[in-house]
């Protein structure tokens, strides 16, 4: 297996605030904490004519694909450092796919 598999797991949580779980989190013995600083996640999102990544998601098939330009920083203007990403899903285990782009000017 490719070392850059990952598990991902999501959960549904009901009936507890926002706040009692990130300080759920905040206090957790594994001690976790906040790597990057407050930032804006941009994104593009790529699919098929027929919407194939979408309702493969929606419909929550275990084998999947999601294709996107992601970058930090303004949607506007000059985007610098774009990146490529192409996330391949297979139950529980994602993969990443990260190529560089050239920058690029969105209006």
């Amino acid at each position: 297996m490719n070392k850059n598999w990952r598990y991902e797991r999501k959960f549904l949580i009901e009936n507890i605030s926002k706040r009692d779980i990130e300080l759920f989190i905040k206090q957790h013995h594994a001690m976790f904490y906040e790597i990057y600083n407050e930032r804006y996640i941009r994104n593009i999102y790529f699919d098929t004519p027929g919407f194939k990544n979408y309702y493969d998601n929606i419909d929550g098939n275990s084998e999947r694909i999601k294709v996107r330009i992601r970058w930090y920083g303004n949607f506007f203007g000059e985007i610098n450092e774009p990146k490529l990403e192409i996330k391949i899903k297979n139950g529980l285990l994602g993969y990443k796919k990260i190529f560089d782009l050239p920058s690029f000017e969105l209006f």
